[in-house]
């Protein structure tokens, strides 16, 4: 039987190195001295009470990860305050050998939900919705599992939730906003089918520097919901116009437009996980086994985002040169726009 903590070191070498297939793992691992039989690395990925050690390991790692992490990319948001921000969506690998296959005879691919800490980079595993023969859409699997985590977490005050269209549903963000004004508040894109209707305009200040692009603000709303609030904002460099949605009325215009903008970073994450940490395709079978991936991926990126952290706040070891040329581009473009530097 193989002890918690050495399946643990197991998981994230497997996670932070290249390996093909879990026998090519296990192959390596034996060239290294470390010789461990297939069933027992593999019975332990089927293992409920392993993935409850996983998951406990995993929420007691952000906790000290966030406490140790010194920085806050919404620091210069002032309005925001202290108030929790995360980008929500989903991420899908490639089936194991032997998947079972759906209704149709196709093989599934997994699907889990992250949540990814917009002040500090942390992610967060929702849970698992899809893969073995069943297939869930992110939306409906989202309000189960993210109303169960409200039920038996509990959230901050007003935690705002920034997802892309696909998680539009008003009638469920206007039944928690009922239930308790303190609820997560939604964040999003306007759908080119929606047509709200307008109650009119809300007052703004266009010449504040955190409005910059927004043309208008007002109050909409729809048949099976309450008020939302629109935002419609024109990129000052492509000219390109987006609309946004919000269920939170005392956000400026403008940051509902940054918000969303760094939603980027969670799908930036992704391609990542599959780019350098080679995490494209299912260890096992089964559910209890993806999500056991689904939080090893998760804790591999905070551990890594962690040392990130310290490398640069203890040591000044930053990727230098890529944020020079960031800086130069982005003021290159507010001089040749005479806009002022976006937010970044």
């Amino acid at each position: 039987m193989v002890p918690d903590a050495r399946f643990l070191r197991l998981g994230l070498v497997r996670c932070l190195d290249h390996f093909d297939s879990g026998r090519d793992f296990l192959q390596a691992l034996g060239d290294q001295g470390d010789t461990l039989a297939k069933s027992t690395f593999f019975d332990a990925l089927h293992d409920p009470r392993r993935l409850h050690v996983i998951q406990e390991v995993s929420e007691r790692l952000s906790r000290f990860a966030a406490a140790q992490i010194k920085q806050d990319w919404l620091e210069s948001i002032a309005e925001l305050g202290s108030r929790q921000v995360w980008a929500v969506d989903g991420h899908q690998i490639e089936h194991a050998c032997h998947a079972l296959r759906d209704r149709k005879g196709a093989r599934v691919p997994p699907g889990s939900l992250y949540s990814l800490n917009l002040r500090n980079g942390l992610m967060h595993l929702l849970g698992s919705h899809q893969g073995d023969g069943r297939r869930t859409h992110e939306v409906k699997a989202f309000k189960a599992l993210f109303s169960a985590q409200i039920a038996r977490k509990g959230f901050p005050v007003r935690p705002i939730i920034v997802a892309d269209m696909a998680f539009i549903d008003n009638g469920y963000w206007t039944r928690l906003r009922l239930d308790n004004p303190d609820a997560p508040v939604l964040n999003t894109r306007q759908k080119e089918n929606m047509r709200p209707l307008s109650y009119g305009p809300i007052p703004f200040d266009p010449s504040a520097p955190i409005n910059a692009g927004v043309t208008n603000y007002e109050m909409v709303g729809f048949d099976n919901c309450l008020t939302m609030y629109r935002v419609t904002y024109k990129d000052p460099e492509s000219g390109s116009e987006f609309i946004f949605l919000t269920t939170d009325s005392t956000l400026t215009p403008g940051v509902v437009a940054i918000l969303y903008r760094l939603r980027w970073k969670i799908e930036k994450t992704y391609p990542t996980c599959k780019s350098k940490l080679h995490l494209t395709k299912a260890w096992a079978n089964g559910k209890v086994a993806q999500e056991m991936q689904a939080h090893f991926t998760a804790l591999t990126h905070n551990l890594l985002t962690m040392l990130l952290g310290q490398l640069r706040t203890d040591h000044d070891i930053s990727e230098k040169k890529l944020l020079e040329k960031h800086d130069y581009i982005a003021q290159e473009r507010a001089r040749k726009k005479s806009q002022p530097i976006p937010f970044m």
